[in-house]
């Protein structure tokens, strides 16, 4: 079994770590100002464009893109696995190894206390509440669904939660993410006017929370943000309940959100977890291939739900080929695992999966899709396809399976194929995509871009922003990113790379340790302040401008919401 080193532990040996020691010993590094530079060990170059910076704890290749902090070096220049590589830091630094996994982390009791005494609340508030029973009931889940998922209701009050709990708790909830700490030190409730989805662990125990508004505001989910006991990135919804069913679980159905696992469990399909809204990861993996050796990935046939089943796919390359049997069901355009179940029934839900191709049908279904496989004259774009996707294949057997497939599909001998996807080429590594809308210079990657090499300027912010209402791609990211950087006060960029190493948005960092943001470095507090007083001011200007769009249609509640808004915004100058 794998060794489990707590994240504090490895924040703790990469602040210890002389990434330039330990690079130095594999290759010949020359300093080249405060930096150092080498002919790159994973791509064959002349000219040197590896460079390593001690300050922030990291390498980067202009030429390939490769990158990472001392671990990823060890794992990726000398083929160790993650423990291998902390226990080889760990000697080389003379940190002692947590004892049987145990190295503590303060305050964890405390947290998994408040959530579960806002978890009774929310209860409590949803038998009150009939706007939101009435939602429950419209969506056709019952009581025992209610009873078995814990569901609850956040009213819509700035301070529901704040009145109920003790006020030597405030912060404790701050730091579960249930509540927000303004810059005036006053605590108002993160979620409002939500239905509250529990999130549990593999143990039962609540870390987090989903929650679903019953108006037609947005965004229309919000999840807790990341805390020292809760990653999206790790967790799966539903899975508690899933492995307490009786009996044996022979298939695991993946799908996309609360709902869809309600509403299928409580028709009688079982074995039903969800990803909070996140892309499938190899700790979703792991963790599923610990209780059942077929599972099933459920995905939207919406063009949205294609490129996540897509993405899906490209993850789980890595584990393809052994004895766990991945298989994939596309449903019909329109429709969800929610409405089908329910207008459908669970014979017909049934049918759909006893359809549902595995990895490899579906790998070729979505390349006939993409090209032309009968035609030769698309061999050159087949390869450039193809060949990124096999590197991730890791079972040589399931490899060479694909590759004699492949051959046969477009008639050509498999020996020249294996040579034309064999053969050397420089390119850039396109692993971690950047997150849709974000891919140009807004001022959300701006501000991401500056945490991530100057971590420093978070914990100089004067006030903790509130961004918890802005529904925009990265915001959470950087929400993330302000947060732990506060946090943690030792952290550079090599920490926070490491810390979303699991984090599939969060792997969208490593895009841009390449990226040089600012050549003073001292004005990294002032400029990244500013950047995020526009994404506020942009987000109300653009939230004000919808609501007077809409004239005369106003009702009252939007008028006051108007001229709150606009005070907001005069606060600015």
């Amino acid at each position: 079994m794998a060794r489990y080193f707590p994240k504090s532990f490895v924040a703790d040996l990469i602040s210890r770590v002389d990434i330039v020691e330990v690079i130095g010993k594999s290759i010949n590094l020359k300093k080249n100002g405060s930096r150092y530079k080498a002919l790159c060990p994973f791509h064959d170059e002349k000219t040197p464009s590896f460079i390593v910076t001690p300050e922030k704890g990291i390498y980067y290749c202009f030429g390939c893109s490769e990158n990472g902090n001392a671990i990823d070096f060890l794992i990726k220049f000398e083929n160790l696995s993650f423990p291998e590589a902390i226990e080889a830091l760990s000697e080389i630094v003379g940190l002692q190894l947590p004892e049987n996994s145990k190295y503590k982390e303060d305050n964890h009791k405390y947290l998994f206390q408040a959530i579960s005494k806002a978890n009774e609340i929310y209860k409590l508030n949803l038998n009150k509440n009939n706007d939101a029973s009435n939602y429950l009931k419209n969506r056709g889940i019952n009581k025992f669904s209610i009873d078995r998922y814990e569901l609850g209701f956040s009213p819509n009050s700035w301070d529901s939660l704040r009145k109920s709990a003790l006020k030597k708790d405030y912060e404790n909830y701050n730091q579960s993410g249930l509540m927000i700490k303004n810059e005036k030190g006053h605590y108002y409730d993160r979620f409002r006017n939500r239905i509250m989805f529990p999130i549990k662990n593999i143990s039962g125990k609540i870390i987090g929370f989903g929650g679903r508004i019953i108006s037609n505001e947005q965004p229309k989910y919000l999840n807790s943000p990341e805390t020292n006991i809760f990653r999206k990135a790790n967790e799966l919804y539903g899975l508690y309940e899933a492995k307490n069913k009786k009996g044996n679980i022979d298939k695991i159905i993946v799908v996309e959100g609360y709902i869809d696992v309600i509403s299928l469990t409580q028709n009688g399909i079982e074995s039903v977890v969800a990803t909070m809204g996140t892309a499938i990861t190899n700790s979703h993996i792991k963790k599923l291939k610990r209780f059942s050796e077929k599972i099933i990935f459920c995905f939207d046939g919406d063009k949205a739900g294609r490129a996540a089943a897509w993405r899906a796919l490209e993850t789980l390359l890595l584990s393809a080929g052994g004895t766990i049997e991945f298989k994939f069901l596309i449903l019909p355009e329109g429709s969800d695992p929610d409405s089908i179940i329910t207008q459908e029934g669970k014979s017909n839900f049934e049918n759909l999966i006893e359809k549902s191709m595995s990895l490899t049908e579906f790998l070729f279904s979505e390349l006939e899709e993409k090209i032309e496989l009968n035609n030769t004259d698309n061999l050159s774009k087949l390869v450039s396809l193809v060949k990124p996707l096999l590197e991730k294949v890791s079972n040589p057997i399931y490899k060479e399976l694909i590759i004699n497939k492949l051959s046969q599909k477009i008639n050509i001998k498999t020996e020249k194929l294996s040579n034309l996807l064999e053969e050397k080429n420089i390119e850039r590594k396109v692993d971690a995509p950047i997150p849709q809308n974000l891919s140009k210079n807004t001022l959300i990657r701006k501000a991401i871009t500056l945490i991530l090499h100057y971590p420093s300027a978070a914990r100089e912010l004067k006030t903790v922003p509130n961004l918890s209402d802005i529904d925009l791609p990265g915001i959470r990211l950087l929400e993330n990113l302000i947060y732990i950087s506060r946090k943690n006060k030792n952290y550079n960029t090599a920490n926070l790379e490491e810390h979303f190493r699991e984090d599939n948005e969060g792997k969208f960092l490593s895009k841009l340790i390449g990226e040089k943001p600012l050549d003073n470095k001292n004005a990294a507090p002032l400029v990244l302040s500013d950047s995020i007083k526009r994404i506020i001011e942009n987000d109300l200007r653009n939230k004000l401008s919808n609501l007077m769009n809409k004239g005369s249609k106003l009702t009252n509640e939007e008028k006051l919401k108007i001229n709150d808004i606009q005070e907001k915004i005069k606060s600015f100058f």
